[in-house]
């Protein structure tokens, strides 16, 4: 099928979130912190780079709190100067070190197999992140020009016992010292994440000269195997995306993620297979102003054996999600949805790639990228000290305000 221009029909906004489980309005008390069902536009600025636009932006935020943490979590929006970051508090057993590599929102612990000891049961404030909608980085920047305005704010919320945010790395320092200096106690810890982008991307021409030469024989080779095997190629849109989604969920039931094993074969211990409530997210993704969903397919003889979907946002084309047939290995159907992704988003003028992603292979595509950690405090006063103190001793790859390795952890980053 060939790809019309960009265009998005109009549809009727979405209904108004039900209140979610043990929500509760605290503006009233706290200036700082409010309950975002009554929340207008958030102030902040589209997320800059390492932080990804798409999840910043208003309509994905409202879209997520009509999909996750809706059970066992208390929603509040963290507010102040160029500061507007929807968040959740949820209370479970945590392990010792404090912090939460996966199991963010509830739904999240259905795909996660954590061997880990959770032994205190603790309430945990973090970023609206999950597992299903793809936004680890969170949904907005923390930056040193707001961060005075997190300090203040987690000071005035009640009801946490430590707060978690995922920030660059090189960035943690200099957030740490502000947040010491406001009375919290911050470390942070090494995530092993590394995200991935092409700032300013030119053209696939311009991206495989500068690619090494076994990489543009491998593209030689995929070429003359798409060629063998008539493959067929589209990128579905607009009036065109429920057939993408049959497409897409189709592949998707043949990928090694839908093993039921497939947690035991990864370094993570997550079993991730795509779920209705995925599709249905995305779906009402596409009908937000400003945000558009386009799906990349490979078909080999009329069955799906590649599916890659990108969210168009704010000049950017974000990566969300991706499933590979094995039958299709044969044709590399990766490398051929991205030269057809990249190529689509350079005929409409969109030059910022965020693969949202962290796969090596995702190497040949990518001219920087940004490791992040995760940034853990707890509040002032006798109980926040004792969790510090067991946070620093008993985690993995944790830094003190230094910089430093924290007196008895071990600086090994976790996979």
């Amino acid at each position: 099928m060939s790809a019309p221009p960009l265009s998005k029909a109009t549809a009727a906004a979405p209904p108004a979130a039900a209140p979610a489980t043990g929500e509760t309005t605290t503006g009233a008390t706290a200036p700082a912190v409010s309950d975002p069902a009554s929340a207008t536009t958030p102030q902040m600025a589209p997320a800059p780079w390492p932080y990804c636009a798409l999840h910043a932006h208003p309509g994905f935020q409202r879209v997520w709190r009509d999909h996750f943490g809706r059970a066992q979590a208390r929603h509040l929006t963290l507010r102040g100067a160029d500061l507007d970051l929807p968040c959740l508090i949820t209370r479970s057993r945590r392990v010792l070190e404090l912090g939460e590599r996966f199991v963010i929102a509830p739904e999240d612990a259905a795909f996660v197999h954590d061997r880990r000891k959770r032994l205190l049961p603790l309430r945990q404030l973090s970023p609206a992140i999950s597992l299903e909608a793809g936004n680890l980085r969170g949904g907005g920047a923390i930056t040193p020009e707001n961060v005075t305005a997190l300090a203040l704010a987690l000071r005035a919320a009640r009801g946490w016992d430590y707060a978690q945010f995922p920030v660059p790395q090189d960035s943690c320092a200099p957030l740490m010292r502000v947040l010491a200096a406001q009375g919290l106690r911050p470390i942070a810890r090494a995530t092993g994440r590394v995200f991935k982008a092409h700032l300013d991307f030119a053209d696939w021409e311009d991206l495989l000269s500068r690619r090494s030469r076994n990489f543009r024989k491998n593209i030689k080779r995929m070429d003359q195997a798409l060629a063998g095997a008539q493959a067929q190629i589209d990128i579905w849109q607009g009036a065109d995306l429920t057939q993408g989604f049959a497409l897409f969920e189709a592949c998707a039931t043949q990928s090694w993620k839908a093993r039921s094993d497939a947690a035991d074969v990864t370094t993570q211990g997550v079993n991730l297979p795509l779920t209705a409530r995925q599709i249905a997210f995305h779906q009402a993704l596409d009908q937000q102003e400003g945000l558009d969903i386009i799906i990349a397919t490979l078909r080999d003889q009329g069955r799906c054996v590649g599916a890659m979907m990108w969210a168009i946002c704010d000049g950017w084309m974000t990566g969300t999600l991706t499933y590979f047939d094995p039958a299709g290995g044969h044709l590399s159907p990766g490398h051929a949805l991205m030269r057809m992704s990249l190529q689509w988003a350079h005929a409409r003028g969109l030059r910022q790639v965020d693969f949202n992603a962290t796969g090596t292979w995702l190497d040949a595509y990518t001219n920087t990228q940004s490791p992040f950690s995760t940034l853990i405090l707890t509040p002032p006063g006798l109980w926040g000290k004792a969790l510090h103190r067991l946070a620093r001793r008993s985690g993995q790859g944790v830094t003190d305000l230094q910089g430093a390795n924290a007196p008895g952890a071990r600086n090994v980053p976790q996979v």
